[in-house]
């Protein structure tokens, strides 16, 4: 099958440590934070054209399209420099920095003036009753990177969330919480974590409502300092289903 060549460029300079840090703070109290530049601005919007073309309908009319998930160019942007450098600050270290895994690439795509039913609404998708945080700030177990495409604006479409919901389970939109917008320009990524209060909203100006959502987990291991034994090697390879599988290789390459 031939793949598509991925138009978009990446921004290989990282982020001086206090801009690194200050990004990494806004992450951790507010539970967003935008990482400029993670793509030369100038390659988006040939990249996002590719994206349209393989857009199809799906025949669900609560989700009335989808993209064809066979093409590498796809899961393309994931291993931005920019991006992989702050994941690694947002998970809890061990001995060595977390080695960011992708594990959930998902792509949403929505026709502008929608239908309300194609508009999500406010939910959670982890930690509902705010366990995590009950002795304090816990760092989460998995984050997600919004991915748009475009300067992104109000009338675009963009995904609201309730800052610092994710810290504090009184936050909530049943109680008065206070809605911001995930907005930024052309070429950035957003940080979230996905304990936070978060819905969709309706794109109003034409074209369509794209957004890649990334997710991720951390694996706490320096592979060239994480020797597997031969063992190990044999019981994965003699997995007879997907637990002992995980259990054995997790994301380790085995060989």
């Amino acid at each position: 099958m031939d793949y598509l060549e991925p138009e978009l460029k990446f921004t290989e300079e990282l982020f001086p440590a206090n801009y690194r840090g200050n990004i990494l703070a806004r992450f951790r109290e507010k539970g967003f934070a935008v990482i400029p530049g993670a793509f030369q601005a100038d390659t988006v919007d040939a990249y996002r054209r590719q994206i349209e073309s393989l857009v199809i309908d799906s025949g669900h009319p609560s989700n009335p399209y989808r993209l064809e998930n066979e093409d590498p160019i796809l899961v393309y942007p994931a291993k931005a420099p920019r991006i992989l450098d702050i994941l690694k600050g947002c998970f809890m270290p061990w001995f060595c920095d977390p080695k960011p895994v992708l594990f959930h690439p998902a792509w949403n795509v929505r026709p502008s003036h929608p239908d309300s039913g194609v508009v999500v609404d406010w939910h959670k998708d982890a930690d509902h009753e705010g366990r995590t945080n009950i002795h304090g700030y816990a760092r989460p177990t998995v984050v997600h990177i919004n991915l748009y495409f475009e300067d992104m604006t109000p009338e675009k479409g963009p995904t609201y969330v309730l800052p610092r919901s994710h810290r504090d389970p009184c936050i909530s939109p049943y109680d008065n919480g206070r809605e911001e917008p995930l907005l930024c320009d052309k070429g950035d990524a957003i940080v979230w974590d996905q304990r936070l209060w978060h819905r969709g909203s309706a794109r109003t100006v034409e074209g369509y409502r794209i957004v890649a959502i990334f997710a991720y987990f951390a694996a706490p291991i320096e592979p060239d300092r994480w020797p597997v034994w031969n063992s190990q090697k044999a019981a994965y390879h003699a997995a007879v289903n997907d637990m002992e599988r995980t259990l054995f290789g997790g994301p380790i390459d085995i060989g």
